[in-house]
């Protein structure tokens, strides 16, 4: 089984940052509001491979499995039931 992760939240910021984008003219607190739903869409989408920390922590810690819901390795490990 593979690890699927949900991408509507990274998809729904990236398309509002879009719409706010597309207005003419665009206004200094819609770039800035671009950049928010930009900013929120980049920290959701999951990594392909292991997170930055996800080794150091797992040794440091003694786990099995990093506490980031985002890491790519644990979420397989977590989807494949290991």
């Amino acid at each position: 089984m593979t690890y699927t992760p949900d991408l509507s939240s990274p998809i729904y910021s990236t398309e509002k940052a879009l719409a706010l984008l597309q207005q003419t003219p665009i206004t200094e607190d819609a770039l800035a509001e671009a950049r928010r739903y930009l900013a929120g869409a980049a920290e959701a989408v999951p990594y392909l491979g292991e997170a930055r920390h996800c080794a150091e922590y797992r040794r440091r810690t003694g786990e099995r499995l990093c506490g980031n819901p985002l890491c790519g390795r644990c979420n397989e490990v977590k989807a494949a039931g290991r």
